[in-house]
């Protein structure tokens, strides 16, 4: 298969020739992403080039995961990965091509544009994204790391949960890693049991990061803006009151729970208040996903069930994954450049089966069985 370079704004993309590049279309620390034309299909596409892949063995697992997640995360809601463009050179996987069906914008510049949201169109986003969530959590996956700009959407309002970067399963999770709560989620959109240091925590931070996003298309600015964890916490507590005494006496972080103990007590206030704008069912449904006590909150099934989706509720919608269970072979090895460069090209090869001999090659040289 030919592959030809194309240079976009001084960026090389080396990719089989029935892509044609088109512009860029933005860059950040993992990646360089244009749109294409795919000849084959006459579609639109995004591809996402990775650069200096294995800079950092963290940070490459973390992309790893990433793309694992997303080749078994088959729904609509979801972003999805079309291919992972076969290396032309295996033993140089420092450079890796993804492709994803296009979306043209995201949350958070909706948001900053100020374009008018109707209540419908906020509802609508709601509803795709509980949906979307409630498929992620049936999966045992946990998020993380929900935010406006990793909401992609479409002209149609389309939307789709992206950036699994720092998403875990939940069996992962049980084994009380303090170190997970150290880079979960942007600041803004942290559950209170994150905030406070709790390594126990669960799918239930997903569906307060996603309340953070219903309030946020509601008044068309983040809820709680934190400059840094303290302020953050202070925010919280300034609008969902004061934590009870049951939920401090599950934190493990004894600073963060003396700390809250010794403030003065706050009650909650009344959300009318702060959203006045807002519909009763609304203002119903946020104050039950930014409840302070993860165990009081409810799924996003229950939430996709609630009255503030009445007309738009549809069982059939709540789709519940049904494949084989995840297995990152990877997170339970020794981090090591060989065994992630195993963990690419196992993922190539999901989409290229040319690839299987040297696949099994490598897996065959580790000791390690991979599907």
């Amino acid at each position: 298969m030919p592959y030809v370079t194309t240079n976009i704004k001084g960026v090389n993309f080396t990719v089989p020739e029935y892509y044609k590049i088109g512009k860029m279309l933005g860059q950040g620390a993992y990646g360089i992403v244009v749109d294409a034309t795919d000849t084959r299909s006459g579609s639109i596409v995004a591809i996402k080039k990775l650069e200096k892949v294995f800079s950092h063995l963290v940070d490459a697992k973390r992309i790893l995961r990433e793309i694992t997640l997303l080749r078994h995360l088959a729904h609509d809601n979801i972003a999805y990965m079309l291919d992972f463009i076969a290396p032309q050179d295996t033993k140089n996987l420092d450079e890796l091509y993804l492709v994803f069906g296009f979306m043209e914008s995201d949350m958070s510049k909706i948001i900053s544009t100020r374009q008018a949201l109707t209540e419908e169109h906020v509802q609508f986003f709601m509803y795709q994204l509980l949906r979307g969530l409630a498929y992620i959590h049936s999966a045992g996956v946990v998020h993380r790391d929900l935010k406006p700009a990793n909401l992609l959407l479409n002209s149609d309002a389309g939307l789709q949960i992206c950036d699994f970067g720092l998403a875990r399963l939940g069996h992962e999770m049980s084994q009380t890693d303090t170190k997970m709560t150290e880079y979960v989620s942007t600041r803004w959109y942290r559950a209170p049991e994150v905030i406070m240091g709790d390594p126990k925590y669960g799918q239930a931070i997903d569906i307060f990061s996603s309340g953070c996003i219903f309030a946020e298309l509601i008044l068309r600015t983040p809820l709680f803006p934190g400059r840094d964890y303290i302020n953050q916490l202070h925010l919280v507590m300034d609008v969902l009151g004061t934590p009870s005494a049951e939920f401090l006496s599950r934190i493990d972080n004894m600073s963060a729970r003396q700390y809250v103990e010794q403030l003065p007590k706050q009650q909650p206030i009344d959300l009318k208040k702060k959203f006045p704008n807002a519909s009763p069912e609304a203002l119903d449904l946020l104050k039950l996903m930014l409840k302070m006590d993860a165990k009081d909150r409810p799924s996003a099934g229950d939430c996709m069930r609630h009255k503030y989706f009445e007309g738009i509720w549809d069982e059939a919608d709540l789709l519940l994954y049904k494949e084989k269970a995840i297995n990152l072979f990877f997170e339970e090895k020794e981090l090591t450049r060989d065994l992630l460069e195993l963990g690419f090209l196992n993922e190539a090869k999901k989409f290229h089966p040319e690839l299987q001999t040297e696949v099994q090659a490598r897996a065959e040289k580790l000791g390690i069985q991979v599907e």
